[in-house]
């Protein structure tokens, strides 16, 4: 990192914090459990990153971009293990993003479906019954 006092963004992943330097337009890799430095030049020519989220093996990382005249911050998407880029210009056109994030989307759990499967199961038993009931009338009216 050449300057410690321009580091916005932070994520962690595993063992992994990953740190952008804001004007040494990189993100660094370090080692959670130590803080060792694994790699300061993680990614690099980036444009001002300032934020970082994981998703995955996936890191985003959001550049504030250097440009006045018009809109030039971005949202790039790398390789969270190698660093690769996997498309440094995933989000582009935005007015000097800080932050991002990623919310997890939770799977449902088996009390959330028995309420919804619930009703569903129950309008199905009682259908059945009310269809069984009309059966054993229509036998004694006959009879």
């Amino acid at each position: 990192m050449t300057n410690p006092h321009t580091s916005f963004g932070l994520a962690v992943s595993g063992n992994h914090v990953f740190v952008t330097d804001f004007f040494g337009n990189t993100v660094g890799e370090y080692n959670a459990a130590t803080g060792a430095a694994i790699n300061l030049r993680f990614i690099t020519g980036l444009d001002e990153p300032d934020g970082l989220t994981v998703s995955g093996n996936t890191l985003f990382v959001s550049s504030f971009g250097s440009g006045l005249a018009q809109p030039s911050g971005k949202v790039g998407e790398y390789d969270a293990t190698t660093g690769t880029a996997v498309n440094a210009s995933f989000i582009t056109g935005l007015n000097g993003p800080t932050g991002l994030a990623v919310g997890a989307v939770p799977e449902p759990s088996p009390l959330s479906l028995m309420i919804a499967g619930g009703p569903a199961l129950l309008g199905v038993m009682l259908r059945k019954n009310t269809a069984s009931h009309r059966a054993s009338l229509s036998n004694c009216d006959g009879g």
